[in-house]
Protein backbone atom coordinates (compact mmCIF):
# COMPACT_ATOMS: atom_id res chain seq x y z
CA UNK A 1 0.00 0.00 0.00
CA UNK A 2 1.24 3.51 -0.80
CA UNK A 3 0.82 5.74 2.24
CA UNK A 4 0.60 9.44 1.36
CA UNK A 5 3.35 11.62 2.72
CA UNK A 6 6.01 8.91 2.99
CA UNK A 7 7.70 9.48 -0.34
CA UNK A 8 7.05 8.22 -3.83
CA UNK A 9 7.45 4.59 -4.73
CA UNK A 10 8.22 3.00 -8.07
CA UNK A 11 5.40 1.35 -9.97
CA UNK A 12 4.13 -1.63 -7.92
CA UNK A 13 6.08 -4.62 -9.15
CA UNK A 14 3.22 -7.10 -9.37
CA UNK A 15 0.89 -4.88 -11.42
CA UNK A 16 3.79 -3.79 -13.63
CA UNK A 17 4.68 -7.42 -14.24
CA UNK A 18 1.05 -8.24 -15.01
CA UNK A 19 0.82 -5.61 -17.76
CA UNK A 20 4.26 -6.36 -19.18
CA UNK A 21 4.09 -10.16 -19.17
CA UNK A 22 0.55 -11.28 -18.44
CA UNK A 23 -1.78 -13.24 -20.67
CA UNK A 24 -3.37 -10.77 -23.12
CA UNK A 25 -6.91 -11.92 -22.38
CA UNK A 26 -6.33 -11.62 -18.64
CA UNK A 27 -4.83 -8.12 -18.96
CA UNK A 28 -7.82 -7.03 -21.00
CA UNK A 29 -10.10 -8.52 -18.34
CA UNK A 30 -8.32 -6.49 -15.66
CA UNK A 31 -8.73 -3.28 -17.65
CA UNK A 32 -12.37 -3.84 -18.54
CA UNK A 33 -13.36 -4.94 -15.02
CA UNK A 34 -11.74 -1.98 -13.25
CA UNK A 35 -9.64 -4.06 -10.88
CA UNK A 36 -6.94 -1.39 -10.58
CA UNK A 37 -8.40 0.60 -7.74
CA UNK A 38 -7.07 1.77 -4.37
CA UNK A 39 -6.20 -0.57 -1.53
CA UNK A 40 -9.09 -2.29 0.29
CA UNK A 41 -11.52 0.26 1.71
CA UNK A 42 -11.25 -1.18 5.22
CA UNK A 43 -7.47 -0.72 5.15
CA UNK A 44 -7.71 2.89 4.02
CA UNK A 45 -10.30 3.43 6.77
CA UNK A 46 -7.90 2.04 9.39
CA UNK A 47 -5.04 4.26 8.21
CA UNK A 48 -7.23 7.38 8.01
CA UNK A 49 -8.61 6.90 11.52
CA UNK A 50 -5.17 6.28 13.01
CA UNK A 51 -3.60 9.28 11.29
CA UNK A 52 -6.53 11.46 12.37
CA UNK A 53 -5.85 10.34 15.97
CA UNK A 54 -9.43 9.10 16.29
CA UNK A 55 -8.28 6.21 18.50
CA UNK A 56 -5.30 4.08 19.50
CA UNK A 57 -7.15 0.78 19.80
CA UNK A 58 -8.92 -0.84 16.84
CA UNK A 59 -10.81 -4.08 16.31
CA UNK A 60 -10.58 -5.32 12.71
CA UNK A 61 -13.25 -7.99 12.33
CA UNK A 62 -14.87 -10.10 9.65
CA UNK A 63 -12.92 -11.83 6.90
CA UNK A 64 -9.56 -11.29 8.63
CA UNK A 65 -8.20 -14.79 7.97
CA UNK A 66 -8.55 -14.55 4.18
CA UNK A 67 -6.35 -13.01 1.49
CA UNK A 68 -6.35 -9.30 0.63
CA UNK A 69 -4.98 -7.63 -2.50
CA UNK A 70 -1.99 -5.29 -2.70
CA UNK A 71 -0.86 -3.82 -6.07
CA UNK A 72 2.80 -4.30 -5.18
CA UNK A 73 2.73 -7.91 -4.03
CA UNK A 74 -0.56 -9.34 -5.26
CA UNK A 75 -2.66 -11.36 -2.83
CA UNK A 76 -1.42 -11.91 0.71
CA UNK A 77 -2.94 -12.75 4.13
CA UNK A 78 -4.89 -9.79 5.51
CA UNK A 79 -2.73 -9.73 8.65
CA UNK A 80 0.42 -9.39 6.51
CA UNK A 81 -1.13 -6.54 4.52
CA UNK A 82 -1.97 -4.78 7.80
CA UNK A 83 1.59 -5.37 9.03
CA UNK A 84 3.16 -4.10 5.78
CA UNK A 85 0.95 -1.02 5.81
CA UNK A 86 1.46 -0.13 9.46
CA UNK A 87 5.21 -0.68 8.98
CA UNK A 88 5.10 2.30 6.60
CA UNK A 89 3.48 4.35 9.35
CA UNK A 90 5.33 2.99 12.36
CA UNK A 91 8.84 1.96 13.29
CA UNK A 92 7.67 -1.50 14.35
CA UNK A 93 4.77 -3.85 13.60
CA UNK A 94 4.67 -6.61 16.23
CA UNK A 95 2.28 -9.56 16.19
CA UNK A 96 1.05 -11.47 19.24
CA UNK A 97 -0.34 -14.86 18.23
CA UNK A 98 -2.87 -17.04 20.01
CA UNK A 99 -0.04 -19.41 20.93
CA UNK A 100 1.53 -16.63 22.99
CA UNK A 101 4.42 -15.72 20.67
CA UNK A 102 5.60 -12.21 19.81
CA UNK A 103 6.94 -11.73 16.28
CA UNK A 104 8.22 -8.72 14.35
CA UNK A 105 6.35 -8.31 11.05
CA UNK A 106 8.15 -5.15 9.95
CA UNK A 107 11.46 -6.64 8.83
CA UNK A 108 13.39 -6.75 12.10
CA UNK A 109 15.01 -9.98 13.28
CA UNK A 110 13.99 -11.87 16.41
CA UNK A 111 17.21 -10.76 18.12
CA UNK A 112 16.30 -7.13 17.39
CA UNK A 113 12.87 -7.78 18.88
CA UNK A 114 14.51 -9.23 22.00
CA UNK A 115 16.73 -6.14 22.21
CA UNK A 116 13.63 -3.95 22.02
CA UNK A 117 11.99 -5.84 24.88
CA UNK A 118 15.14 -5.53 26.97
CA UNK A 119 15.22 -1.80 26.23
CA UNK A 120 11.59 -1.53 27.36
CA UNK A 121 12.31 -3.46 30.56
CA UNK A 122 10.53 -6.69 29.62
CA UNK A 123 12.12 -10.06 30.32
CA UNK A 124 10.92 -11.51 27.03
CA UNK A 125 13.15 -14.57 27.24
CA UNK A 126 11.45 -15.94 30.35
CA UNK A 127 8.00 -15.02 29.10
CA UNK A 128 8.54 -16.95 25.88
CA UNK A 129 10.13 -20.04 27.45
CA UNK A 130 7.86 -21.39 30.22
CA UNK A 131 10.19 -24.37 30.83
CA UNK A 132 12.78 -22.02 32.34
CA UNK A 133 10.46 -20.71 35.03
CA UNK A 134 7.78 -22.09 37.30
CA UNK A 135 4.80 -20.10 36.07
CA UNK A 136 1.09 -20.75 35.93
CA UNK A 137 -1.11 -19.99 32.94
CA UNK A 138 -2.23 -16.87 34.75
CA UNK A 139 1.36 -15.76 35.33
CA UNK A 140 2.18 -16.25 31.66
CA UNK A 141 -0.85 -14.28 30.51
CA UNK A 142 -0.10 -11.48 32.92
CA UNK A 143 3.51 -11.46 31.73
CA UNK A 144 2.44 -11.29 28.08
CA UNK A 145 0.05 -8.42 28.71
CA UNK A 146 2.68 -6.63 30.75
CA UNK A 147 4.95 -6.80 27.70
CA UNK A 148 2.14 -5.47 25.50
CA UNK A 149 1.58 -2.59 27.89
CA UNK A 150 5.28 -1.72 27.86
CA UNK A 151 5.16 -1.75 24.05
CA UNK A 152 2.13 0.54 23.93
CA UNK A 153 3.60 2.99 26.44
CA UNK A 154 7.01 3.08 24.74
CA UNK A 155 8.27 6.34 23.31
CA UNK A 156 9.50 5.73 19.76
CA UNK A 157 10.04 8.28 17.00
CA UNK A 158 7.66 6.62 14.54
CA UNK A 159 5.65 4.55 16.99
CA UNK A 160 4.80 0.85 17.29
CA UNK A 161 1.81 -1.10 16.02
CA UNK A 162 0.87 -4.13 18.12
CA UNK A 163 -1.30 -6.67 16.27
CA UNK A 164 -3.18 -9.28 18.33
CA UNK A 165 -4.69 -12.06 16.25
CA UNK A 166 -7.79 -14.16 17.07
CA UNK A 167 -8.69 -11.91 19.97
CA UNK A 168 -12.28 -13.17 19.85
CA UNK A 169 -11.07 -16.67 20.77
CA UNK A 170 -9.65 -15.24 24.00
CA UNK A 171 -13.06 -14.00 25.10
CA UNK A 172 -15.35 -16.79 26.26
CA UNK A 173 -18.92 -16.17 27.42
CA UNK A 174 -17.93 -17.22 30.94
CA UNK A 175 -17.21 -14.11 33.01
CA UNK A 176 -15.02 -16.26 35.28
CA UNK A 177 -12.73 -17.24 32.40
CA UNK A 178 -9.11 -16.27 33.06
CA UNK A 179 -8.16 -15.14 29.52
CA UNK A 180 -11.36 -13.12 29.20
CA UNK A 181 -10.70 -11.23 32.41
CA UNK A 182 -7.00 -10.62 31.75
CA UNK A 183 -7.74 -9.25 28.28
CA UNK A 184 -10.73 -7.20 29.41
CA UNK A 185 -8.76 -5.64 32.27
CA UNK A 186 -5.88 -4.80 29.92
CA UNK A 187 -8.13 -3.21 27.31
CA UNK A 188 -9.86 -1.08 29.90
CA UNK A 189 -6.52 0.15 31.23
CA UNK A 190 -5.24 0.89 27.74
CA UNK A 191 -8.29 2.93 26.73
CA UNK A 192 -7.79 5.17 29.77
CA UNK A 193 -3.97 5.35 29.83
CA UNK A 194 -2.77 8.90 29.10
CA UNK A 195 0.73 7.78 28.12
CA UNK A 196 -0.74 5.46 25.48
CA UNK A 197 -3.14 8.12 24.21
CA UNK A 198 -0.27 10.59 23.85
CA UNK A 199 2.09 8.13 22.16
CA UNK A 200 2.38 7.35 18.45
CA UNK A 201 1.63 3.68 19.14
CA UNK A 202 -1.49 1.75 18.14
CA UNK A 203 -3.04 -1.65 18.71
CA UNK A 204 -4.94 -3.63 16.09
CA UNK A 205 -6.95 -6.63 17.31
CA UNK A 206 -8.10 -9.15 14.72
CA UNK A 207 -11.33 -11.08 15.23
CA UNK A 208 -13.68 -12.97 12.94
CA UNK A 209 -16.53 -11.70 15.12
CA UNK A 210 -16.40 -8.58 17.26
CA UNK A 211 -19.52 -9.29 19.33
CA UNK A 212 -17.68 -10.66 22.36
CA UNK A 213 -15.15 -7.84 22.63
CA UNK A 214 -17.81 -5.18 21.99
CA UNK A 215 -19.93 -6.72 24.76
CA UNK A 216 -17.04 -6.56 27.23
CA UNK A 217 -16.26 -2.96 26.32
CA UNK A 218 -19.89 -1.80 26.52
CA UNK A 219 -20.35 -3.45 29.92
CA UNK A 220 -17.53 -1.27 31.25
CA UNK A 221 -18.45 1.91 29.41
CA UNK A 222 -15.38 1.76 27.15
CA UNK A 223 -15.24 2.11 23.36
CA UNK A 224 -12.85 0.76 20.74
CA UNK A 225 -12.95 1.72 17.07
CA UNK A 226 -14.26 -1.05 14.81
CA UNK A 227 -13.23 -1.78 11.22
CA UNK A 228 -15.21 -4.33 9.20
CA UNK A 229 -13.55 -6.54 6.56
CA UNK A 230 -16.23 -7.72 4.17
CA UNK A 231 -16.12 -11.23 2.77
CA UNK A 232 -15.17 -11.14 -0.95
CA UNK A 233 -18.04 -13.31 -2.12
CA UNK A 234 -19.18 -11.19 -5.04
CA UNK A 235 -18.66 -12.26 -8.62
CA UNK A 236 -16.26 -9.38 -9.23
CA UNK A 237 -14.00 -10.31 -6.31
CA UNK A 238 -13.90 -13.97 -7.33
CA UNK A 239 -13.11 -12.96 -10.89
CA UNK A 240 -10.32 -10.67 -9.72
CA UNK A 241 -8.73 -13.45 -7.66
CA UNK A 242 -8.84 -15.94 -10.55
CA UNK A 243 -7.39 -13.39 -12.96
CA UNK A 244 -4.56 -12.61 -10.52
CA UNK A 245 -3.66 -16.20 -9.66
CA UNK A 246 -3.68 -17.42 -13.27
CA UNK A 247 -2.37 -14.26 -14.98
CA UNK A 248 0.35 -16.11 -16.91
CA UNK A 249 3.63 -17.99 -16.35
CA UNK A 250 5.83 -14.89 -16.79
CA UNK A 251 4.03 -12.69 -14.26
CA UNK A 252 5.92 -12.10 -11.00
CA UNK A 253 5.02 -14.64 -8.34
CA UNK A 254 2.95 -13.73 -5.31
CA UNK A 255 5.00 -14.65 -2.25
CA UNK A 256 2.04 -15.89 -0.23
CA UNK A 257 0.32 -17.92 -2.98
CA UNK A 258 1.82 -21.38 -3.41
CA UNK A 259 1.03 -22.16 -7.03
CA UNK A 260 2.87 -23.30 -10.11
CA UNK A 261 3.40 -20.36 -12.48
CA UNK A 262 2.30 -22.29 -15.51
CA UNK A 263 -0.71 -24.01 -13.99
CA UNK A 264 -4.22 -23.16 -15.04
CA UNK A 265 -7.49 -24.73 -13.99
CA UNK A 266 -8.96 -27.28 -16.38
CA UNK A 267 -12.48 -26.36 -17.45
CA UNK A 268 -15.15 -28.20 -19.34
CA UNK A 269 -16.02 -26.95 -22.83
CA UNK A 270 -19.12 -25.22 -21.44
CA UNK A 271 -16.89 -22.42 -20.08
CA UNK A 272 -15.83 -21.22 -23.51
CA UNK A 273 -12.58 -21.22 -25.52
CA UNK A 274 -10.92 -18.13 -24.00
CA UNK A 275 -9.41 -17.90 -20.56
CA UNK A 276 -11.21 -14.66 -19.66
CA UNK A 277 -14.60 -16.17 -20.50
CA UNK A 278 -13.66 -19.28 -18.51
CA UNK A 279 -12.79 -17.16 -15.48
CA UNK A 280 -16.04 -15.23 -15.84
CA UNK A 281 -18.10 -18.39 -15.98
CA UNK A 282 -16.37 -19.89 -12.94
CA UNK A 283 -16.79 -16.64 -10.98
CA UNK A 284 -20.52 -16.70 -11.76
CA UNK A 285 -20.80 -20.24 -10.40
CA UNK A 286 -18.77 -19.75 -7.22
CA UNK A 287 -19.78 -16.29 -6.00
CA UNK A 288 -22.41 -15.52 -3.39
Amino acid sequence: MQVDGLGEKSTPRWVESLFNSGDGDVVRLWMESGFLKDDPGWLLDLVDRERSNVAKLFVVSGDVNDYAFDPGEGYMPAIQLIADTTAELKEWAIEYSQSGIFQALSGQSHSQLEDLFIELGANEGEARNPSTINSSVQDKLLSDFRIMELILRASRNQGICLIIENVDLMLSQDSRDLERNVLADALLRWTKDRDISRSRNMIVMLAEAADAINSVMRSHGARIEGIQVERPDTRKERLKFLAAVFAGPDVASMDYIRLSHGSRPRFDEEFGPYIDSQFSALADQTSG
